[in-house]
């Protein structure tokens, strides 16, 4: 995938335009943690209102990945989703200081090649030990330690991982899209800026 990114930035530059290695100024950890935060609060706002308004046997029907997303949204506090959420916004302002210099950032979609039907969902003892989790988390807060010893983001980094570039699109909200320039087995690893051609 790298080789097809710095062909087309040399397309692009051969058409006229600057194109030069550039990205947001944004802590990836900070972000992915930021990610995980928001999503897993959203999780468990979504399934409050699925449980609401069509009952709890509808609950039982959501897959252990969801069920568990919503369980350490429980754990989290006002607090942590505002520190998430101005996660957000920073990354938000980082992105748009560096379009203020450039017209667009020219990235792969997702870091690798798509995974095979039926390799990222859980194995079947990873449901079972996510569906006991709820059972220890009645003694103890099982979603507040797996956020503060780093848990979440080793055990989500598999998932997380193939959606890489994709993020930086939903967390500040704007426009992208996707274009196929070409095909390849390499793991991208830079980004671009790009400056219209001059005219």
């Amino acid at each position: 995938m790298l080789a097809v990114l710095v062909q087309t930035a040399k397309q692009l530059e051969s058409m006229g335009h600057e194109v030069v290695p550039a990205e947001p100024k944004i802590n990836i950890e900070q972000f992915w943690h930021d990610f995980i935060v928001v999503v897993c609060a959203h999780t468990a706002f979504t399934i409050d209102n699925i449980e609401r308004e069509f009952g709890a046997d509808q609950i039982k029907n959501l897959e252990p990945q969801t069920y568990n997303m919503a369980l350490l949204g429980r754990s989290l506090s006002a607090v942590d989703l505002a520190h998430a959420k101005h996660g957000w916004h920073h990354s938000q302002y980082q992105t748009g200081l560096l379009l203020e210099d450039y017209d667009m950032i020219l990235c792969p979609t997702v870091p690798t090649p798509a995974v095979k039907h039926g390799v990222l969902p859980p194995s079947r003892m990873d449901e079972i030990m996510m569906r006991s989790a709820d059972v220890l988390n009645k003694g103890f807060n099982m979603g507040r330690y797996a956020f503060s010893s780093g848990m979440i983001e080793k055990l989500s980094a598999p998932v997380l991982g193939k959606m890489g570039f994709t993020l930086l699109g939903n967390v500040t909200g704007l426009p992208a899209m996707s274009v196929p320039v070409g095909m390849s087995k390499k793991r991208p690893t830079d980004w671009y800026a790009v400056n219209r051609a001059h005219e």
